[in-house]
């Protein structure tokens, strides 16, 4: 029996994420959870003109909806109901929350902001002490240097969301029907890290994150080798940093290994020890994947399996100083029905793309991950926001007040309108 509001991760999976750095989590969404997030995604394809039913002549319509070149499956869809409905489960997050607890927590963060839960049984908290043995990890002293950061201690149960992109990579012969000259629809996933080795705390984005734990939610099965699915190096956060010290420079080059963003290829021939670990890791639909961000990942290089590989990435950031600031901006975006522009993408277009996040309803815990109470949203501010970045300004009389979306007629969609509550639109 599924637990509506809590995953306790066994004492044996935590000791395997301290190990291997990566950790599949069984059944933290049940089948009807994963059976609505399947159907939800056929819909949003439909809509983009792509029938899973009938990939062979629908599959090119894919294309569109990428910003990786075809890399990984990877598609440009963040606030999709069906996707925002598994980021805001509670098992989720309280699963999630365990393995910080486990690793980079060491502590409480004395600060306010963020989500409060109970780390063990993943229900809502007030500001009171966390009893040790709701927190029920035992992390040894000499593990402490692993898992040191300069963000300080952080409450394990506060954290907000990592909106991300979701997976679907069909089997080689439908990309192969629909290639573009030489180029496939889609591709493998290359090997890489999302961070920068060399400069693991500073970035040059405007808008930095600390995303330490990286995951997951599996919506289909992958549990054979070639099948699209997700590989990695296990235990490389143990030797990532004496391998990051000493990371050999480009031989053509001389020069630094690159880092795009937080993009940082893993190259097959100056990091060939690194190639040479990689190995698939399997799990069923419902589980959800968790990796330290030091982890070497990539998908498969072929798939040779007889349906899509379909994935909902999905991850939370802790409650530190830093993503506070991500998670103001990130939520601004949401509702100025803004994609986020935190991840990678092949080409340098920086054109604004518009999602369709601000009619989403979401739970009181949604809410909370996302870095706002009802109250706390700056209706104006962020649409006068969103206006500037649109070239709107000065037009606010076609605005809605809640999404800072222009429309013809009525601003406000339905869903808008309910959200909006006593703010109302314009």
């Amino acid at each position: 029996m599924v637990n509506e509001d809590s995953y306790l991760v066994p004492p044996k999976l935590l000791e395997a994420f301290r190990r291997d750095g990566v950790v599949v989590l069984p059944g933290v969404f049940t089948e009807e959870e994963i059976l609505e997030a399947k159907t939800g995604l056929a819909t949003t394809l439909k809509i983009h003109e792509v029938d899973v039913q009938d990939l062979e002549k629908t599959a090119g319509n894919l294309r569109k909806l990428s910003t990786t070149g075809g890399s990984g499956g990877v598609l440009d869809i963040f606030y999709a109901p069906w996707k925002l409905r598994l980021s805001e489960n509670p098992r989720f997050f309280s699963a999630i929350s365990q393995l910080w607890a486990a690793t980079y927590a060491e502590g409480r963060a004395s600060s306010k902001g963020g989500v409060c839960m109970d780390v063990r049984r993943g229900t809502m908290e007030g500001q009171g002490e966390e009893r040790e043995e709701e927190r029920g990890i035992d992390a040894t002293d000499d593990e402490q240097p692993l898992y040191a950061h300069p963000h300080g201690p952080f409450d394990p149960r506060r954290g907000y969301f990592y909106l991300d992109r979701c997976g679907f990579r069909v089997p080689d012969r439908i990309s192969a029907q629909h290639a573009k000259g030489k180029r496939p629809l889609q591709r493998s996933l290359t090997p890489h890290l999302d961070c920068c080795p060399a400069a693991l705390y500073t970035s040059d984005k405007a808008v930095p994150r600390w995303r330490p734990v990286q995951s997951f939610v599996a919506l289909t099965d992958n549990l054979g080798p070639q099948t699209g699915g997700f590989e990695c190096v296990k235990g490389w956060h143990r030797t990532f940093q004496s391998w990051a010290d000493h990371r050999p420079t480009c031989r053509q080059t001389g020069k630094a290994a690159p880092c795009v963003g937080d993009f940082t290829p893993i190259r097959p021939v100056e990091d060939a020890e690194v190639i040479a670990r990689f190995a698939p890791v399997y799990y069923q639909a419902g589980s959800v994947i968790a990796f330290d961000w030091r982890i070497p990942h990539a998908n498969a290089t072929h798939h040779v399996g007889p349906e899509p590989r379909q994935v909902s990435y999905a991850s939370f950031l802790p409650d530190v100083p830093v993503n506070r600031e991500y998670a103001r901006r990130q939520a601004q975006r949401f509702y100025n029905g803004l994609q986020p522009d935190d991840q990678w993408k092949e080409n340098s277009d920086s054109r604004e793309v518009y999602g369709d996040g601000s009619v989403f309803e979401f739970s009181d815990l949604g809410r909370r991950l996302l870095g706002f109470g009802a109250e706390e949203v700056s209706l104006r501010a962020e649409n006068e926001i969103g206006a500037l970045e649109r070239g709107d300004a000065g037009r606010e009389d076609n605005l809605c007040r809640f999404s800072g979306r222009r429309q013809p007629g009525d601003p406000c969609s339905a869903g808008q309108k309910r959200e909006c509550g006593k703010q109302g639109c314009t």
